[in-house]
Order: C-alpha cells, then structure tokens, then sequence
C-alpha cells in the first residue's frame, strides 16, 4: 500500500526567486518542485509556506538585521512562484517569522497520520531548517526528509551548513550532489 504523504513547500515566493532576495540557485530549483509536486498521489498533502511582512516591516528586528523589503502582503513578491500553483490543491500558511506556527499546530494536532514528510524551498538556513525541526519536534517518529536539490540557501555554503544540521537532528536528506 502506498504510504500516505505530506509534501512542504517553503517560501517560494517571487521574491526569492526573482525579486529583492532572488538567486539564480532558488530558479534553478523551480522546475524539480514543480516535478514533485505532479507526483503526488490524490491522497498526499500539499502545503505551501509564504513568508509574510507588512509595512512596517523595517521596525521589526528581522527587519533591521536584514534590511531588504521583501514579501509585503499584497504584492507581486508576497506570492507564491505561479509555475508552481495549479497541479493540485494546497494548504497556504502565511508566516510572519522563520518558522510557521500554523504547520506546526497542523502537524501537531493533525488528524493525518503521514508516514513521510518530505520539504523543499528557500531558504536552507533560514526558513527550511527552522521548519524541519518544527516538524521534527512535532512529530518525533515520523520520517522527515529534505530534498537538497529542491533547496536553495543564502549561500551555496550555508545550504551544505544547514543540510548538516538536520541530518545531525535525524533529518534525511536526499538529492545531494
């Protein structure tokens, strides 16, 4: 029997991709996402995260310790990268920090009983890693995997950095080079 499936897209926004916070490394990655999110089977789960900011941004410690506007709610950046959307049905959770308290209480208090929760998206260091161990901390027997060549980091070195964390937390990591 096939196991059921929960697939976790995190932050794939148009801001990173191709606006104020865009790298090529988060473009190139786009095309895999969309490959296994076609792969889902009619009974796994989809979610996208969507980092989420408002006007105010600047007066946030986020915002003066990375001082670039990007995903104000309402704008072009906010959204999720359009190639990505429309192969099925999801669940969006907007998050004001790195980590999405709303994946959390899903995964917590789910009803669901997914045997593999697999992630993908940007940024490795920052918003992936603090998801996975949310979800790690929420479900501690379940398999978590992240799919490294369906993420992008900061920087080339800080995604090989975080990968190494998560495995160091019994994350599995899949499709490294």
């Amino acid at each position: 029997m096939k196991k059921k499936k929960l697939l976790v897209v995190v932050d794939m926004q148009n801001d990173f991709v191709i606006g104020s916070l865009g790298t090529k490394e988060a473009q190139t990655i786009i095309p895999k996402i969309a490959e296994e999110i076609k792969k889902l089977d009619i009974k796994d789960d989809l979610i996208f995260t969507r980092d989420t900011h408002s006007e105010n941004y600047f007066d946030t410690l986020e915002g003066k310790l990375l001082p670039i506007v990007h995903c104000i709610r309402g704008t072009f950046g906010h959204e999720i990268v359009q190639s990505l959307l429309g192969w099925r049905g999801s669940i969006v959770y907007n998050k004001e920090t790195f980590g999405c308290d709303a994946l959390f209480t899903y995964l917590d208090a789910s009803i669901f009983e997914y045997d593999e929760v697999h992630f993908c998206g940007v940024c490795t260091d920052i918003c992936v890693v603090t998801n996975v161990l949310l979800a790690r901390t929420a479900l501690p027997n379940t398999r978590i995997i992240v799919h490294a060549d369906m993420c992008a980091g900061t920087t080339p070195k800080k995604h090989k950095m975080a990968l190494e964390v998560m495995k160091s937390c019994q994350i599995e990591v899949v499709g490294e080079e």
